[in-house]
């Protein structure tokens, strides 16, 4: 359990670092540019990847996606 609020924690700083999108953009090549922001702007991919990567689990990484996926929809629920 603690190992996915640990993914969960990286994941939402990572999707929310406003500065790693501002060097995201400095980027020139393309296809890498849309496939990064495509991963680390989805805080429910980064989750399963973070935690597949970190744990070597797949059943880790599809409880921590899952989670990100409750918790996105409990955020539009509440509108923040």
């Amino acid at each position: 359990m603690i190992a996915i609020i640990k993914i969960l924690l990286l994941s939402w700083l990572i999707t929310s670092f406003e500065p790693l999108f501002i060097l995201l953009n400095e980027i020139k090549w393309r296809w890498t540019k849309i496939f990064l922001i495509a991963i680390l702007g989805c805080m429910k991919c980064l989750s399963f990847w973070l935690g597949l990567i970190l744990t070597g689990n797949i059943w880790i990484a599809i409880s921590a996606s899952v989670v990100a996926s409750l918790l996105q929809v409990i955020k539009n629920k509440l509108k923040i």
